[in-house]
């Protein structure tokens, strides 16, 4: 990204009152497990390492949208 790393955008995101209960999903080519426990705690909903395969992360981003609109329906 041109201006913010993730990270950065990600604490921007959840600073905002309106954005702040969005669910944010990190894409990254980062596997060290610091890395992502620090995006968990400024806000991360879900961190998954690249690569994975296109048609496991669109499922995968599929499920989670889909639970989370179940969450708000019910």
């Amino acid at each position: 990204m041109p201006r913010l790393n993730g990270k950065e955008c990600l604490i921007q995101i959840k600073k905002e009152p309106q954005f702040s209960n969005i669910p944010v999903i990190i894409y990254s080519a980062t596997s060290q497990h610091t890395e992502a426990e620090k995006l968990y705690t400024s806000g991360a909903d879900y961190f998954f390492t690249k690569p994975m395969s296109t048609k496991l992360l669109a499922e995968t981003i599929s499920e989670i949208l889909n639970g989370h609109l179940l969450k708000a329906i019910g």
